[in-house]
Protein backbone atom coordinates (compact mmCIF):
# COMPACT_ATOMS: atom_id res chain seq x y z
CA UNK A 1 0.00 0.00 0.00
CA UNK A 2 1.86 3.46 -1.33
CA UNK A 3 2.24 6.10 1.42
CA UNK A 4 0.63 9.32 0.45
CA UNK A 5 2.01 12.63 1.12
CA UNK A 6 0.00 14.28 3.77
CA UNK A 7 -1.24 16.99 2.11
CA UNK A 8 -4.87 18.27 0.75
CA UNK A 9 -6.01 17.36 -2.78
CA UNK A 10 -8.44 18.17 -5.03
CA UNK A 11 -11.41 15.53 -6.33
CA UNK A 12 -9.28 16.40 -9.69
CA UNK A 13 -5.79 14.80 -8.34
CA UNK A 14 -7.69 11.93 -6.24
CA UNK A 15 -9.88 10.95 -9.55
CA UNK A 16 -5.98 11.11 -11.31
CA UNK A 17 -4.47 8.66 -7.99
CA UNK A 18 -8.01 6.62 -8.20
CA UNK A 19 -7.02 5.83 -12.04
CA UNK A 20 -3.38 5.37 -11.56
CA UNK A 21 -3.46 2.87 -9.13
CA UNK A 22 -4.68 -0.72 -8.24
CA UNK A 23 -5.16 0.32 -4.69
CA UNK A 24 -8.85 1.69 -3.34
CA UNK A 25 -8.60 5.26 -1.86
CA UNK A 26 -12.15 7.65 -0.02
CA UNK A 27 -11.89 10.99 -0.35
CA UNK A 28 -13.19 13.28 2.56
CA UNK A 29 -12.63 17.40 2.56
CA UNK A 30 -9.27 17.49 0.62
CA UNK A 31 -7.98 14.20 2.52
CA UNK A 32 -7.74 10.89 0.69
CA UNK A 33 -7.25 7.47 2.73
CA UNK A 34 -6.02 4.34 1.49
CA UNK A 35 -8.73 1.58 1.90
CA UNK A 36 -7.36 -1.79 3.69
CA UNK A 37 -8.07 -5.09 2.67
CA UNK A 38 -10.97 -6.62 4.33
CA UNK A 39 -10.95 -10.00 6.21
CA UNK A 40 -12.65 -13.40 5.22
CA UNK A 41 -14.99 -13.24 8.10
CA UNK A 42 -15.84 -9.65 6.58
CA UNK A 43 -16.30 -10.89 2.90
CA UNK A 44 -18.06 -13.70 3.82
CA UNK A 45 -20.87 -11.60 6.03
CA UNK A 46 -20.60 -8.96 3.26
CA UNK A 47 -21.45 -12.67 0.50
CA UNK A 48 -24.54 -13.01 2.99
CA UNK A 49 -25.87 -10.35 3.42
CA UNK A 50 -25.74 -10.00 -0.76
CA UNK A 51 -27.38 -12.93 -1.21
CA UNK A 52 -30.08 -12.25 1.45
CA UNK A 53 -30.87 -8.99 -0.05
CA UNK A 54 -31.49 -9.78 -3.89
CA UNK A 55 -33.81 -12.45 -2.33
CA UNK A 56 -36.00 -9.78 -0.38
CA UNK A 57 -35.87 -7.44 -4.31
CA UNK A 58 -36.80 -10.56 -6.30
CA UNK A 59 -39.42 -9.10 -8.78
CA UNK A 60 -38.78 -5.56 -7.59
CA UNK A 61 -36.68 -3.18 -10.41
CA UNK A 62 -33.38 -2.87 -7.89
CA UNK A 63 -29.74 -3.88 -8.04
CA UNK A 64 -27.77 -5.17 -4.63
CA UNK A 65 -23.81 -5.03 -5.99
CA UNK A 66 -20.72 -5.39 -3.86
CA UNK A 67 -17.82 -2.46 -3.31
CA UNK A 68 -16.21 -2.88 -6.78
CA UNK A 69 -18.04 0.74 -7.66
CA UNK A 70 -17.39 4.18 -6.20
CA UNK A 71 -20.60 6.15 -5.23
CA UNK A 72 -21.10 9.89 -4.23
CA UNK A 73 -23.60 10.04 -1.02
CA UNK A 74 -24.83 13.44 -1.30
CA UNK A 75 -24.60 13.40 3.02
CA UNK A 76 -21.84 11.48 3.33
CA UNK A 77 -18.14 12.01 2.77
CA UNK A 78 -18.68 12.36 -1.23
CA UNK A 79 -16.64 9.50 -2.79
CA UNK A 80 -17.08 6.14 -0.66
CA UNK A 81 -16.69 2.08 -1.69
CA UNK A 82 -19.61 1.09 0.52
CA UNK A 83 -19.11 -2.75 1.00
CA UNK A 84 -22.74 -3.44 -0.59
CA UNK A 85 -25.09 -1.07 -3.03
CA UNK A 86 -28.30 -1.27 -3.65
CA UNK A 87 -29.83 1.01 -6.48
CA UNK A 88 -32.67 1.43 -8.96
CA UNK A 89 -32.53 3.29 -12.32
CA UNK A 90 -34.29 6.57 -11.70
CA UNK A 91 -34.66 6.94 -15.49
CA UNK A 92 -36.49 3.73 -15.93
CA UNK A 93 -38.58 2.80 -12.91
CA UNK A 94 -41.43 5.17 -11.02
CA UNK A 95 -40.88 7.53 -7.43
CA UNK A 96 -42.75 4.22 -6.03
CA UNK A 97 -40.09 1.52 -7.24
CA UNK A 98 -37.54 3.21 -6.02
CA UNK A 99 -39.16 3.52 -1.97
CA UNK A 100 -39.54 -0.40 -2.98
CA UNK A 101 -36.30 -1.38 -3.23
CA UNK A 102 -35.86 0.17 0.41
CA UNK A 103 -38.92 -1.72 1.77
CA UNK A 104 -37.04 -5.27 2.81
CA UNK A 105 -37.35 -7.39 4.99
CA UNK A 106 -34.66 -10.20 5.94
Amino acid sequence: MPILPDRRYTLEEYFALELSSDEKYEYFDGEVFSMAGASLAHEQIVANVIVSLRNSLRGRPCRVLPSNARVKVPSLPPYRYPDIKRYAKRRAVSRLAVSMCWRIRL
